[in-house]
């Protein structure tokens, strides 16, 4: 296991604020991916090709038969994946992956269940994990990318104190009109 992994895991489950982080169960990653599915808002999360409708329900009900090969890539050595709960409610998730072990870096995206959005619950959350990840030697530097356009994302990462590293120009359509995609970056404290 990687050792910036193996000392996040030992922290958690961790208290910070109104929210608790743990590790997310099969059955919560299940609930988080129908909840993205019902949202029907995957062009704005990602720049990458889209699945059709038909192939995504295809893809869930393959998950609910195969849960043990989709289990293997979610929860693989390269990717961990951390609940926000708000009691024993998820209401979020974090996810971390592609650790690059000779620049000591690591990207990381998150999602919040609609309903808990806007409320800080997102802020908590992913400044906790920030703050943790950095803490191990094996993390330089962690980074986010998000769509010009997503404003209240671009607010985050401002807020957890995220920088603009740049942008990829025209990179992500949405609705007919092209955006920049921008990447936000933190280095660890020194």
């Amino acid at each position: 296991m990687l050792e910036y992994k193996k000392n996040f895991i030992a922290k958690i489950p961790y208290k910070s604020g109104r929210i608790t982080l743990r590790h997310v169960s099969e059955a919560d990653t299940m609930k988080l991916m129908f909840v993205r599915d019902k949202e029907d808002r995957e062009a704005e999360y990602t720049p990458l090709p889209l699945e059709k409708k038909e192939e995504n329900a295809n893809r869930r009900f393959d998950f609910l038969a195969n849960t043990e090969k989709y289990s293997a890539i979610i929860f693989s050595e390269d990717r961990m994946q951390i609940g926000i709960y708000l009691d024993f409610d998820l209401i979020g998730e974090i996810h971390v992956f592609g650790y690059n072990e000779r620049n000591k870096s690591l990207e990381f995206g998150y999602y919040m269940l609609p309903e808990y959005r806007s409320m800080g619950y997102g802020y908590e959350g992913l400044s906790a994990v920030l703050q943790l990840l950095l803490e191990s030697e094996d993390i330089h530097k962690l980074y986010a990318r998000t769509g010009e356009f997503n404003k209240a994302s671009v607010a985050l990462l401002e807020k957890c104190g995220l920088k603009l590293e740049g942008k990829l120009v025209d990179c992500h359509e949405l609705n007919g009109t092209y955006y920049d995609e921008l990447s936000y970056y933190i280095l660890e404290n020194k």
